[in-house]
């Protein structure tokens, strides 16, 4: 190859790297102020323990609530620690622990309690990872343990 010819491709080479370069910043300066087409995974942790919220006339059907998948459960001294994750990242999430008091007949007794999850409409696309806790305290009646049940995951509660 001739110098000539090797000036040209390194030369050509630059230029189209250049083209890509300038190309791909446009592109994140554009979406970067597009809410909406966020996307990205991030982890969550609020340290407040809320209350279990106790109606004896609790309809499970009518909590409602936007898409939540809970991973996992696990219970220390009262609180008990709801692992979940959900899509979102632009607006603030609401998340309440309802249950109706009453006990299954078995043994241990078992409480079901339902989680409502409230998006305020977010349409972004993070996946966020957060730990909710919740105060048991409320639910515990005459027997030495319990059995929580939320969405398919059960702990029990001593």
């Amino acid at each position: 190859m001739t110098a000539y010819l090797k000036r040209k491709y390194v030369l050509l080479t630059a230029l189209v790297l250049l083209g890509v370069m300038s190309a791909c910043q446009q592109k994140a300066q554009a979406g970067s102020g597009q809410a909406e087409n966020k996307s990205r995974t991030s982890v969550s942790q609020d340290d407040s323990v809320k209350k279990v919220i106790l109606d004896p006339r609790l309809n499970p059907d009518s909590i409602g609530g936007a898409a939540i998948r809970i991973d996992s459960l696990k219970i220390k001294g009262t609180v008990l620690s709801v692992f979940v994750d959900y899509g979102g990242g632009c607006k603030a999430h609401i998340f309440e622990l309802y249950a109706n008091g009453k006990t299954d007949k078995s043994l241990p007794p078992e409480q079901k309690v339902y989680l409502k999850h409230t998006d305020h409409g977010d349409r972004c696309r993070g996946r966020i990872f957060r730990e909710l806790k919740f105060d048991l305290s409320g639910l515990k009646q005459n027997s030495e343990s319990m059995k929580i049940s939320l969405g398919g995951h059960s702990v029990v509660y001593k």
